[in-house]
């Protein structure tokens, strides 16, 4: 059941137990029972934890990636929260996902490659400092690409802003570019055969955040969504057997 509502609505998914396993159950029990699991699975993560850190050899190099996708929530967990509607009221809440890769080997062509198995995720709805906005206009991401990185910030101190607003959020681009820009050599790092673009992460909340929690007409409650989150990271970062295993030897 909790696989089943680990990848499919809680009210559809005792069509795939009655085909699959021959047993009837209800969409409820369904949610209960992986909600449960989801909850255990959040406590199995905090004890084993030191056990569970991604073992790699010295010529790898560890990647950590981070993004945040709006979940659709009920009205009580927006309650005076601020939201981009036209009534100003939130309607998500922010999840947010972490993914952890190595890699150790580039292609034919001198890309990088995932190691097989190596990426692992965890995610939450939580609070944290909130994602300032990136901007990247076609022209900047060419430079970026080069390693000019002033010449991007250059430009940006030649924008003249409509308004105080624009003014305000164009500051804080130049900001973020001028403390960042030891970390956007881009073209020094992929001469040196790292990843630097923000795909792995970005398919991975889709993978595991969009495709089940942000489906039509869904609206979670923060705790029950963290438990599917967490049930969803166990499942796709191939700790289901461990978890599993430490259950039946409890």
């Amino acid at each position: 059941m909790a696989i089943v509502g680990a990848y499919r609505p809680f009210a559809i998914g005792h069509d795939d137990i009655k085909e699959l396993a021959g047993i009837t159950v209800t969409s409820k029990e369904i949610q209960r029972v992986s909600c449960q699991i989801g909850k255990d699975i959040n406590k199995f993560y905090e004890k084993e934890i030191p056990d569970n850190i991604i073992p790699f050899s010295s010529k790898a190099t560890m990647y950590l990636c981070m993004d945040g996708t709006g979940v659709p929530v009920i009205k009580n967990e927006t309650k005076g929260r601020k939201g981009k509607h036209k009534d100003g009221i939130a309607k998500t809440r922010e999840a947010k996902l972490g993914c952890v890769f190595t890699q150790t080997s580039v292609d034919k062509d001198g890309y990088p490659v995932r190691d097989e198995l190596s990426t692992s995720y965890i995610g939450s709805i939580e609070t944290s400092e909130a994602f300032g906005d990136r901007l990247y206009a076609e022209a900047r991401i060419k430079e970026l690409d080069r390693d000019k990185v002033e010449k991007v910030i250059a430009a940006l101190e030649k924008l003249s802003p409509p308004n105080e607003k624009a003014k305000e959020s164009l500051q804080r681009e130049i900001g973020y570019f001028e403390k960042n820009k030891k970390r956007m050599r881009y073209k020094t790092f992929k001469n040196q055969g790292f990843f630097i673009g923000s795909g792995v992460i970005e398919a991975g909340y889709r993978a595991v955040i969009g495709q089940r929690l942000k489906q039509s007409g869904m609206h979670w409650s923060v705790k029950n969504a963290n438990k599917i989150i967490a049930l969803r990271c166990y499942i796709l970062s191939n700790y289901w057997e461990d978890f599993w295993g430490s259950r039946a030897c409890a």
